[in-house]
This record gives C-alpha cells, structure tokens and sequence, in this order.
C-alpha cells in the first residue's frame, strides 16, 4: 500500500519554508492533498495532478519549484476565514429571513467570532421583551417572562402579565 500525505503549507508560492510550491515533486504522489493556511483571510484546500502539466496560474494551479514534470496543485476550494468576513461590502439577502438562516455573533464582545441562528435571536429578543400599551392617556408597561409568552404561532399570546402603571 502506498502512503499518502495530507501536506501543509503556510503560503502559496515563493519557494522558501512553508511554501505549497516548495515541496519536491519527486516526493509528491497523485492525489495527495494540501491545506494552505496563508496569511489574510484565505485558506485553500488543493490536490495534486501528477499528470496535469497546466501552466502556473496562481491561486489555481500551482508547480512544485523543484522536479515538477507535469505535477501541478490543484486548488479544491477557498475558504475565507470568519476573521475576513466583510458584512458591510455583502450582498443582501433579498428574501425573509428564517428561523435556520445563520448569523455571525462575536461571543463574549472579545473578537470570539461563532455562528448562530436565527431561531436564537428570536429567543433573545423575546426574554428582554417589554411593551408600552398607549391605550389610554396613562402609559403602562407590561412585562413577561420568556415562559409566559407563546411564540409557536408567531404572535405574542401572553399567558399572564405583571401590568404597571407609571406617571413617568
């Protein structure tokens, strides 16, 4: 049995120490992958053709610089870290958004990015819910606790209420 590596590299091309391109072709075998973790916002998933012979197109085909005959790297996919997530420059959505649609939430406000959905928002939103009632000329704020409010059929259906009646 031939063993294959998974190879490992920490920039794209410029032949020095973690470099993709630096590996010797005479060691690499056919369908040998390569994870590239480079610095930025990308990270690459390739997989070595021993018989391509493409022309060095950088990101998508890639020679090894020592001994590549016709081997080339060839990128599988990109990735862009969450870290080089741009929302401003994004697209919008265009449609309603649903309860497993994700969004992005830096936990704890300390660069911590993690994903969540917007089933969680929801939930969130209804445990700090409070509503002014302007019904007559004296404002009053009812409060509910998440357990007291019904939110199955996407309305509010309070099952009991504290009522305060303030002059503020």
């Amino acid at each position: 049995m031939i063993k294959k590596y998974t190879r490992w590299a920490t920039s794209l091309t410029g032949g020095g120490d973690g470099a993709l391109d630096s590996y010797d072709g005479a060691l690499l075998l056919d369908e040998e992958m390569a994870l590239a973790n480079v610095p930025g916002d990308k990270f690459y998933t390739y997989v070595l053709n021993a018989t391509s012979g493409a022309a060095e197109s950088v990101p998508d085909v890639i020679a090894p610089d020592n001994n590549a005959g016709l081997k080339r790297w060839i990128l599988q996919s990109v990735h862009t870290k969450i870290d080089g997530i741009d929302l401003d420059g994004a697209t919008d959505i265009g449609a309603a958004l649903a309860d497993e649609d994700l969004i992005l939430v830096d936990d704890g406000a300390d660069g911590t990015n993690r994903k969540c959905t917007m089933d969680r928002v929801k939930t969130y939103v209804i445990t700090g819910l409070s509503i002014v009632y302007f019904a007559s000329a004296i404002p009053t704020m009812m409060t509910a606790t998440p357990s007291e409010i019904d939110v199955s059929h996407e309305t509010l259906t309070p099952t009991m209420m504290t009522t305060t009646v303030s002059d503020e």
